[in-house]
């Protein structure tokens, strides 16, 4: 008998909403007005039985803060913005299609679906009425966000809008690493520099103090005369 594996997460899926909500937090950190949250439910009115839970969503307009829910008619009535949604294996096709209308119905400008473990995207504009599919992510902007779409080695990737792809906790770690390893580099170069120029000016506070000894003006000897001075102060030294 073939044993039969239960499956309804992936570690790409779940890697791949935590650099989306890390990416996202980062890059709206400064706007106290717009909340980055996901995995909560959001209901519309008070008494609603019927709620959605985005993996991840955009608010602007709201308090930044943390939420148990996201219950809109205590968010001045702000249904999110733009939201995002991860399908995970196995993920029903009527439960897609009622998060659909729900976001639908709701007002959300932008709605992206990314199955990561299938490779498939999909993603809507609001315009008014209905949602309209967008033709293509590749290469696509967020008209709210700013942020870019892009297709990588058949992996949707998003971009800042200066073109900084977002990144995930293994890849921030490895460039702190890299960067902590090129400070002490500099930090060690620095020391040896310094080393340096300790060892030059208490060679030449020795040569000047020798001068002095032998009766020259250190201020008086130059480069044409140096020679002439030592060779004078080594004579007189032999006699």
């Amino acid at each position: 008998m073939t044993q039969r594996t239960i499956t309804g997460e992936s570690t790409r899926r779940l890697r791949w909403i935590v650099t989306l909500q890390g990416g996202l937090d980062a890059l709206l950190r400064h706007r106290s007005d717009t909340l980055v949250a996901g995995s909560v439910p959001w209901y519309v009115t008070p008494g609603s039985t019927s709620f959605a839970t985005p993996d991840v969503f955009v608010a602007v307009g709201v308090t930044r803060g943390e939420r148990t829910a996201y219950r809109q008619w205590e968010e001045h009535n702000v249904a999110p913005q733009v939201v995002f949604d991860v399908l995970a294996p196995g993920t029903s096709m009527v439960g897609v299609c009622r998060q659909l209308k729900f976001y639908e119905r709701a007002g959300v400008e932008e709605y992206y679906m990314y199955d990561p473990d299938a490779g498939e995207y999909m993603g809507w504009l609001h315009n008014g009425a209905t949602f309209e599919e967008i033709h293509t992510l590749d290469g696509w902007k967020s008209p709210r966000l700013g942020i870019t779409f892009s297709i990588s080695n058949g992996e949707l990737t998003l971009s800042r809008p200066n073109g900084e792809r977002f990144l995930s906790y293994v890849e921030l770690a490895e460039i702190a690493e890299r960067d902590r390893e090129r400070a002490e580099q500099e930090h060690e170069r620095a020391e040896q520099e310094r080393s340096r120029a300790d060892y030059h000016a208490a060679r030449e506070k020795m040569l000047m103090a020798r001068l002095r000894a032998l009766g020259f003006n250190p201020d008086d000897v130059t480069s044409d005369n140096f020679s002439v001075s030592i060779d004078t102060s080594e004579q007189a030294t032999v006699e």
